[in-house]
């Protein structure tokens, strides 16, 4: 064989050989709602907000703006006073995005929420106490058409800022009702209309355009239900109606169910009409081929007034936060490409209210303090022992030192705890008292550790960061 035909032989062979590779992991991204509330933002801190989530901060690689179709279009094209895309709110989602992209973030834009030009009023008291969740009137080729528009605007406004990412509505099998009437299949119908005149448009206005499918909430009815449908339900749904070849990656949001346990690698409690982490391959296997994408995931650290998702502890939001990160360097989650945490800040339904309903799933709390989980996405986090004596007599006191620091540096304030195992053992278990607090230069000193046996040793930030194990022989 020729050294030209080697040389070309290796080449496919390696190229074939990443192909066949698992991905790495996803990478990290966040979602802050003060950038996409549905009625106008604040513009003046919107540069601190990106800051906030860009590489100085939280280091996100991606986040997710909903841009509001009833926002940009409030008046149809065939209505009198027709102006085009509303100014004041493109406005806003210029000065939003140009801030995300400075930053350095790929930015998702999620289609969301029908104008009332385009809701279709025969299923009015399904919706009537909230038009948000309207099904679109798909049978007016006007609508149709208008949407197309709508996704073909954006697409094409926002390629000269970089952005290319397009998803098609949020959380489709909740919130386009009714989903079933009878044995009428309404809400994923209208959504496989809206996902073939979206692609077009959005392709139409960037050929490089990725458009996501789906979105889907973590669960509903198995197509019983006018007010959900399970996420597997509809997706084999839009996979029988060949809807595959209108979209070029999918989303979900996979987070764990309330009656479930609530590790993210477990599977939930009703995996029949459920998709949480523990269970996202039975959706990956359905479009093997597209990457995935998944919009929001998170935990709440407040079981009282939050009702959206399950409630942790701050350090297990922290850990729990981690370890669903790092589910996806396994070969069965090799297709998420990325997982966005919802959200970066706390939000009350009353600010003034302290025991406030609201969506205690934040990185930040609303006093604007850091929780554990802040460092933990941030990551850059370093726990060492420095200073321990290689053995101890049976009974003495020995102190252990080290230093933690952060992305930003030496962190002050911190609690690290000690954990020790026995040689054979397995479990760590928390030393009773043997706790620090972070100086100012991030040194720590716990103070008289005893033991009996040798001891395997190791100092943690909970839920954000483990030192090294060292060993303390027993000394003779």
């Amino acid at each position: 064989m020729g050294s030209a035909l080697v040389l070309f032989a290796l080449a496919v062979y390696l190229f074939l050989s990443a192909v066949a590779a698992p991905a790495g992991a996803a990478a990290r991204g966040i979602v802050d709602h003060r950038l996409e509330y549905h009625g106008g933002i604040a513009l003046a801190p919107v540069t601190s907000y990106a800051a906030e989530m860009g590489p100085a901060g939280l280091n996100a690689k991606w986040t997710r703006i909903l841009v509001y179709w009833d926002s940009l279009y409030p008046v149809a094209p065939w209505q009198s006073g027709y102006e085009g895309p509303d100014q004041t709110y493109l406005n806003e989602l210029d000065t939003v995005v140009q801030a995300l992209r400075d930053q350095g973030m790929t930015v998702i834009l999620t289609g969301s929420d029908p104008p009332a030009w385009a809701r279709d009023t025969r299923y009015k008291k399904y919706w009537h106490k909230n038009p948000t969740t309207a099904v679109v009137r798909v049978g007016d080729a006007r609508v149709l058409s208008a949407f197309r528009g709508f996704a073909r605007f954006i697409a094409e406004h926002y390629a000269p800022m970089g952005v290319r990412h397009f998803e098609v509505w949020n959380e489709p099998n909740l919130r386009l009702i009714p989903q079933i009437v009878g044995k009428k299949i309404i809400g994923p119908e209208v959504y496989r209309k809206m996902l073939v005149q979206f692609s077009k448009g959005a392709h139409a206005g960037n050929r490089s355009a990725v458009v996501i499918a789906g979105a889907t909430s973590r669960m509903g009815s198995p197509g019983t239900s006018t007010g959900s449908t399970s996420p597997q339900w509809f997706a084999k749904y839009l996979k029988r109606r060949s809807a595959a070849r209108w979209f070029d990656g999918y989303s979900h949001h996979p987070y764990s169910t309330r009656m479930s346990p609530p590790a993210p690698s477990a599977m939930p409690r009703r995996p029949d009409i459920s998709v949480t982490l523990g269970n996202l391959p039975v959706l990956l296997r359905l479009f093997s081929n597209k990457p995935f994408y998944l919009t929001e995931f998170c935990y709440s650290t407040d079981p009282k007034r939050d009702a959206f998702v399950l409630a942790v502890s701050k350090a297990d939001q922290a850990r729990y936060m981690r370890q669903a990160y790092a589910l996806f360097s396994k070969r069965a989650y090799r297709q998420v490409k990325v997982m966005l945490w919802f959200l970066v800040r706390d939000w009350q339904a009353q600010p003034s209210d302290p025991d406030s309903l609201g969506v205690y799933t934040g990185v930040i709390d609303t006093n604007e303090r850091r929780k554990p989980s802040w460092y933990a996405f941030a990551g850059g986090n370093k726990l060492t022992i420095d200073e321990a004596p290689a053995s101890s007599a049976a009974g003495a006191a020995f102190d252990m030192t080290g230093v933690l620091t952060t992305r930003q540096g030496p962190e002050a304030g911190i609690t690290v705890k000690l954990q020790r195992r026995g040689l054979s053992a397995t479990k760590w278990r928390t030393v009773s008292g043997a706790t620090a607090t972070t100086d100012a230069d991030g040194a720590y000193r716990i103070q008289g550790i005893k033991q009996t046996l040798a001891q395997r040793y190791r100092v943690i930030w909970d839920g954000v960061r483990e030192s090294r194990q060292i060993t303390v022989a027993l000394a003779k």
